[in-house]
């Protein structure tokens, strides 16, 4: 004879309790004129000598280079407007 437990708990609202399930953090997407927030963003920029490396031309006066989740973003330094956008390869 086999028997089959079930959770029967409820919440405050009558509703059966949200059992932890992993959280899956979608990757932003990123679009030309978006801002790219400098202080919740992971990124990795891109230094003067490494443009060649990454076959990236050199950027305009007052922006820069970011990598972020295998992008490129090129984004103005002041404001932190998305310019361009390239894929890494």
């Amino acid at each position: 004879m086999r028997i089959e437990h079930r959770d029967m708990r409820i919440d405050r609202k009558g509703q059966p309790p949200r059992h932890a399930e992993p959280q899956r953090h979608a990757k932003p997407r990123w679009a030309k004129g978006q801002r790219f927030d400098w202080k919740k963003n992971r990124y990795r920029e891109v230094h003067a000598r490494d443009y060649r490396r990454y076959h990236l031309h050199a950027p305009p006066r007052g922006h820069r280079w970011v990598e972020v989740d295998g992008r490129f973003l090129l984004v103005n330094a002041a404001t932190g407007i998305i310019a361009s956008i390239l894929m890494m390869q």
